[in-house]
């Protein structure tokens, strides 16, 4: 089973949960982590079952709850280098976040494989995310 549900999309914050068997990830974090928190219990998503952030690039609208999420669930993040170096230059990500840097050969999160993308936009090194 494939699971993609958009938790909120837009100007205001972006954030996809995708879940497929018994593992699932976030594509970015655009919102608070309270109001993602509340978007995921009215979608019966337990933030307990993220294992890992994907972050697309660094603006505000795709990692503003990124930092307290990452610390309260203990959640791995998951970016390009230019986007892991732009995060830790705003201090967004610090020792305290396990973060690693991905290159498009991509990466395996349990049942869920990662294929990254480059993504033309104004950021250091977006990526964009294929699931398989």
């Amino acid at each position: 089973m494939f699971i993609v549900c958009p938790l909120c999309s837009g100007s205001e914050g972006n954030s996809f949960y995708i879940q497929m068997e018994n593992d699932a990830l976030l594509v970015d974090i655009g919102r608070s982590c309270r109001q993602i928190e509340n978007i995921m219990t009215e979608n019966n998503i337990n933030p307990h079952d993220i294992k890992s952030i994907f972050v697309t690039h660094e603006h505000s609208d795709h990692i503003k709850g990124l930092s307290v999420f990452a610390r309260r669930y203990s959640t791995s993040v998951y970016s390009s280098e230019g986007t892991i170096r732009a995060l830790e230059e705003k201090q967004i990500l610090n020792s305290n976040i396990q973060h690693k840097s991905i290159d498009l050969s991509g990466v395996d999160i349990g049942d869920i494989s990662v294929a990254p993308f480059d993504i033309s936009h104004d950021c250091n090194q977006g990526f964009g995310y294929s699931f398989l």
